[in-house]
C-alpha cells in the first residue's frame, strides 16, 4: 500500500507551523503604548494591508521579514540595502537619502524624484517561491515516472498524474483540437502556476501573487 501524501515528516512539520501561526498571531501582537481606549479592529484595513505589494513581508505582527530593496538613480547608481531600514518603530523613515512615500513608492528626498526599482517585493519573493516549489514537485513526478515507468505511480506522482491527464483530456485537447500536444507544456506551466499561486495564497501571511496586475499581464501577453 502506497503511503497517503500526507504522511511525509516534512510535510505534517509544515502543517503545524502554518496552524500554530494562525493560532498565535493575536497573542503575540504588541500591546498599544499608553493606557488610552484601544481602536476598534478593522478587519478591511488589515485585510488589504497583506493583500497589497510591500518591501517588507508582514506575515504577524511579530515575525517581519525584511526584503532586498534595489534602486537606481541616474545620481547615485545602483543602491543595495535591507528594507528595515526603511521603518522604526514601525513608523517609515528616511534611509540614506531615501523614502517611502504613502504609496510605498520609493523617492530620492533631495530631488523628490522616483528611482528606478527593481526590488524584491512581497510579490516577487511570492514568485520566486511559486518557481521553486513548481521545479520541486515537477522534478520529482518527472523522476517517479522516469523510475516507474510501465508501473503503478506513487507519492508525488499518483497525486498530480491524475490533474495532468485532466487538464490535457478535458481542458486542452477539447479546445485546442489535434494539435494540442506542443501547446501541452505551457498549458500545464500556466495551469499549475495559477493553482499554486492561489492555493500558497490562501496561507496566513502569503502574498496575493496572482490578484497582481503585472503578473496576470504577462500571463495574458504571453498566452495571446
Amino acid at each position: 500500500m502506497n503511503k497517503p501524501f500526507f504522511a511525509s515528516k516534512s510535510t505534517f512539520l509544515a502543517l503545524i507551523l502554518i496552524v500554530l501561526t494562525g493560532v498565535f498571531s493575536p497573542v503575540f501582537a504588541s500591546d498599544q503604548e499608553g493606557h488610552g481606549e484601544a481602536e476598534p479592529f478593522n478587519a478591511s484595513e488589515v485585510i488589504l494591508h497583506h493583500v497589497l505589494d510591500d518591501h517588507q513581508w508582514h506575515i504577524a505582527d511579530w515575525l517581519v521579514i525584511p526584503l532586498p530593496v534595489i534602486v537606481y538613480t541616474e545620481e547615485r547608481g545602483l543602491d543595495v540595502f535591507s528594507s528595515s531600514h526603511f521603518y522604526e518603530h514601525h513608523q517609515k523613515v528616511e534611509y540614506n537619502g531615501y523614502q517611502l512615500d504613502e504609496h510605498d513608492h520609493i523617492y530620492l528626498v533631495e530631488s523628490g524624484k522616483a528611482v528606478f526599482d527593481l526590488s524584491i517585493t512581497k510579490n516577487v519573493a511570492m514568485l520566486f517561491l511559486t518557481a521553486g516549489l513548481m521545479f520541486f514537485v515537477f522534478l520529482s513526478v518527472a523522476k517517479g515516472f522516469k523510475n516507474n515507468h510501465g508501473k503503478a505511480p506513487n507519492g508525488l506522482q499518483s497525486f498530480f498524474e491524475p490533474i495532468i491527464l485532466f487538464v490535457r483530456d478535458e481542458i486542452v485537447k477539447p479546445n485546442m483540437g489535434h494539435h494540442y500536444e506542443k501547446f501541452m507544456p505551457y498549458m500545464l506551466t500556466l495551469f499549475f502556476f495559477i493553482l499554486f499561486g492561489n492555493l500558497l495564497g490562501l496561507l496566513p501571511g502569503a502574498g496575493n501573487l496572482t490578484g497582481n496586475i503585472a503578473v496576470t499581464m504577462t500571463l495574458a501577453v504571453f498566452t495571446f
